[in-house]
């Protein structure tokens, strides 16, 4: 399953292991900046919008991971996958390519496909949560920053999780007329062009217009039809217009869209089955390609389709000793996904997807500006969505037919305050009350998948209607040790919301799941020393979950998914990351997080066997390691190169603690040059991506129809260059 690791592979893991990891910098955001915040930003100290406000990272008594825009850059972070390869303790998986994707922190996500579902790490584009997970990555290009904030965001965010969050800030208006295009190529025919420009229309108006375009062809060969597959072709675009009424009255106009066009990430088959010739197969006897990149389907048109479009007005009010901020928003987002379900040349089961999300949020939230010792912030939250699913099931000629409605409403009020007691202590209390209503209407119609009459059967008709609510809240103490060095420790209540489950073939699997809660506690040191030479954070987290939410898959004729609260668990473990620049030119970093994370017990008898298990998505150890020289050509150009190396211990696809529905230990090792001409406002990148082709999975579990593993294979190598010019 794993490559051994050659002597060059193993000499750069010791680099990295000796180098240190940049958590990058992070642009302002985009509230209106305190002074202490311009402050740090004009040193060039890291600012972030976590909590909200505009801060200091150093400040912020939260760990978090965030990049700006040439951090991004630098390390090529175009997507989710190289976001998660990049960042300690955060994991991606899923069944699918682009949609659907499975976010894991500290040991913490919910492992499912389901459109119904919600995750345990919520995603936000400019401060609004995304609920449909095909829409979650179609806007992530000219980013200003991210930030991946790791545990409970209950308080201060649109939608509780229990996880974690990320945030993606898209680059904002000015008044002054700026913008950069990137060109890219590659292998695997990767073509793409990403751009951004700032118009000022006049003294009050500017309005920053960006696109993307990306192709590639397929990294998988599909040998039973002999052609390549897994390739994509991405389209985006997005204008935000900026208006200030005032001096004390600005307004914000976002309007995006995106297609997305892709032939998936296929299964592969990994037989049980002995052949008789020293080999394993299915049920029909195909044994699957040596290879780590071949796969067979007779699905040739297997496709993947996203379409969303969205809209975002900001209002923001500068009042003598308040900030007010109004964000109002609607996403939609349309998904189709047909897949080889049995991953062979057998044509045994396939799933068509198609579903449709309409959902509108509006946030009011009032933050304090007077700088006095009490600080303070509130809100009111309501989101409503409306979600629409059409799958079709073909199996062994069967047909099943699942069409659903779900609607939910959620309503929130928040608030925060912070007390400096001195002017080093300070304390922190915060809460949240949260109030959701969702249905859904479910009918499945059956035709020889489990009935066998001749002609189709209604097996669901049903409706459900349930409320979830729950208070939630935050206590905390931080301790300004000195200037540069921040002492904290906190402890939050989040739950996550209940739900359905999304995937009903018989009755007994219209079921309902309730809220997920965390008691977590975290304690932390953020330091800077020698006019940040170095950078060293430290956290310890412990978190205690009740009703954790569990999606399995339940054996049969036909393998069915279950959605329950079936166990308790704990997670625990500690984070560190510190960045050394012993010279201008030299760069060292190193990040990591060990963790912990068990299912304690179990309640529900058929899952009885899942107590003790190691969480999915939860290895021991995640290391990322980076080292850059800046080499100086003349007075306005230089020359990077930068390794990186990240290394992850073996994890758990499943719940199951199954060894082949795992990914053992492996290291991914990345290479970058990067020549930048100051004075001509260009860069020009070459980028190397998984350099010794390591083989690992991002999907796998076991579906006994067909006596085999379906698995998902992440990246093969990739290569390119990219060139950007400013303006």
């Amino acid at each position: 399953m794993m490559n051994e690791v050659s002597v060059l592979q193993n000499g750069l893991k010791a680099l990295a292991a000796a180098a240190l990891c940049s958590t990058s910098s992070i642009a302002l955001a985009q509230d209106a900046q305190s002074p202490a915040a311009e402050e740090q930003a004009a040193s060039n100290e890291i600012v972030v919008t976590a909590q909200r406000r505009a801060e200091p990272l150093q400040k912020v008594p939260i760990s978090i991971t965030a990049y700006d825009s040439e951090g991004l850059a630098r390390s090529q972070i175009t997507d989710t996958r190289a976001l998660a390869v990049a960042t300690p303790g955060l994991q991606v998986a899923g069944s699918f390519q682009f949609s659907k994707p499975v976010f894991a922190i500290r040991g913490i996500s919910f492992k499912s496909f389901n459109a119904t579902d919600q995750q345990a790490v919520g995603v936000y584009q400019d401060e609004v949560y995304i609920a449909a997970r095909s829409g979650q990555l179609s806007q992530m290009y000219d980013l200003e920053s991210v930030e991946v904030l790791r545990g409970p965001q209950g308080i201060l965010y649109g939608k509780n999780t229990t996880g974690g969050a990320i945030n993606l800030n898209s680059k904002q208006p000015g008044y002054d007329l700026e913008g950069q295009v990137t060109a890219r190529v590659g292998n695997l025919s990767l073509k793409g062009v990403e751009a951004g420009v700032t118009l000022p229309l006049n003294d009050q108006a500017a309005v920053r217009l960006a696109g993307t375009f990306e192709r590639r062809h397929g990294a998988e060969f599909n040998e039973f039809v002999g052609e390549r597959t897994y390739g994509y072709r991405n389209y985006a675009g997005r204008a935000i217009l900026r208006y200030d009424v005032s001096e004390a009255v600005t307004v914000t106009a976002n309007v995006h869209a995106a297609n997305t066009r892709a032939n998936p990430n296929y299964y592969y088959s990994r037989g049980l089955i002995p052949t008789g010739n020293g080999k394993l197969g299915d049920i029909n006897g195909y044994v699957a390609s040596d290879d780590f990149f071949t796969i067979a389907s007779d699905l040739v048109d297997e496709r993947e389709r996203i379409r969303q479009n969205g809209a975002i007005l900001r209002i923001e009010v500068e009042l003598d000793a308040v900030d007010i901020v109004s964000v109002s928003a609607f996403d939609r987002t349309k998904y189709s996904l047909w897949e080889d379900t049995d991953a062979s040349g057998a044509d045994i089961a396939t799933v068509d997807y198609n579903d449709l999300s309409r959902q509108f949020s509006q946030e009011l939230r009032m933050a304090s500006t007077d700088g006095g010792p009490l600080s303070w912030l509130a809100g009111l939250y309501v989101f409503d969505e409306k979600l629409k699913a059409a799958n079709i099931t073909t199996f062994f000629g069967g047909t099943s037919d699942q069409n659903y409605t779900q609607n939910t409403t959620d309503y929130a009020a928040f608030g925060q305050l912070t007390y400096d007691v001195t002017d080093r202590l300070s304390l922190i209390a915060g809460a949240r009350y949260t109030y959701e209503e969702k249905s859904i209407e479910f009918l499945t119609i059956d035709d020889g998948v489990y009935d066998f009459s001749g002609f189709p059967v209604t097996l669901v008709d049903d409706y459900t209607k349930r409320t979830f609510k729950a208070p939630t809240y935050k206590l905390g103490v931080n301790f300004q040790m000195e200037p540069t060095k921040l002492l904290y420790a906190s402890y939050n209540r989040g739950f996550k919301t209940g739900g359905f489950n999304g995937t009903v073939f018989v009755p007994g699997e219209f079921t309902t799941v309730n809220p997920e809660y965390v008691n977590a506690y975290e304690a932390g040191f953020k330091s800077t020393w020698l006019d940040r030479a170095i950078i060293f954070n430290l956290a310890g987290f412990y978190n205690d979950f009740s009703d954790l939410q569990v999606f399995n898959f339940v054996d049969g004729i036909v393998p069915v998914t279950q959605v329950v609260n079936a166990a308790s668990a704990r997670t625990y473990g500690v984070e560190t990351d510190l960045t050394l620049r012993p010279v201008r030119a030299i760069t060292l970093a190193l990040a990591g997080t060990w963790l912990n994370a068990k299912i304690t017990d179990v309640e529900i008898q058929n899952l009885a066997f899942l107590e003790g298990n190691r969480l999915p998505l939860a290895p021991k150890l995640n290391l990322t390691g980076s080292a850059q020289y800046e080499f100086d050509i003349s007075n306005t150009s230089t020359l990077t190169p930068r390794v990186e190396a990240i290394y992850n211990s073996r994890q758990y696809l499943d719940n199951n603690q199954d060894l082949l529905a795992s990914q053992g230990r492996h290291t991914i090792v990345n290479a970058f040059l990067r020549y930048e001409q100051e004075d001509a406002g260009l860069v020009v990148s070459a980028f190397l991506k998984n350099a010794f082709e390591t083989e690992y999975l991002n999907e796998s579990f076991p579906f006994p129809p067909i006596g085999a593993y379906l698995t998902k294979h992440g990246e093969p190598r990739t290569y390119g260059v990219s060139v950007t010019k400013n303006f």
